[in-house]
């Protein structure tokens, strides 16, 4: 059976990343993706992203969606972002149905802080659409 192969020792181990979400003093760890979304509201939001300390934008949009390269086969690629191989070292930022045809996803350094600001709207915050958080 699978137990006594893995009591015997006979199985492979793969690393895989999780991404960190924080929310005030709140932490909260995701295997697959990290959603921020406008949930049952009609408007879109205004995000502004950073990423390592830079603007990465100021964009309209239902949210927006981090994902691990193991995420990236999930909910991301279902809205057209692209398939990572889970041993590339990376993380993809993009868009969730963005109110302009330039934001597109960004494949970025696995290591990248990504920081977001609402200016004026509520969100919930969505760690692989289990743990769900409001802003």
């Amino acid at each position: 059976s699978a137990l006594d192969r893995w009591a015997a020792g006979d199985f492979t181990m793969q690393r895989r990343a999780l991404l960190e979400a924080r929310v005030d003093d709140r932490v909260f760890l995701a295997l697959n993706d990290v959603t921020v979304h406008k949930g049952i509201e009609i408007n879109l939001i205004r995000i502004e992203a950073f990423v390592d300390g830079q603007s990465a934008g100021r964009f309209d949009a239902d949210g927006v969606i981090v994902s691990t390269p193991t995420g990236s086969t999930g909910y991301a690629l279902s809205l057209g972002g692209p398939i990572v191989h889970p041993d590339v070292r990376a993380i993809v930022f993009m868009p969730l149905n963005p109110h302009s045809l330039f934001n597109r996803p960004i494949v970025l350094p696995e290591q990248s802080h990504i920081a977001l600001r609402l200016p004026s709207a509520s969100a919930i915050l969505t760690c692989d659409g289990q743990q769900t958080y409001a802003l």
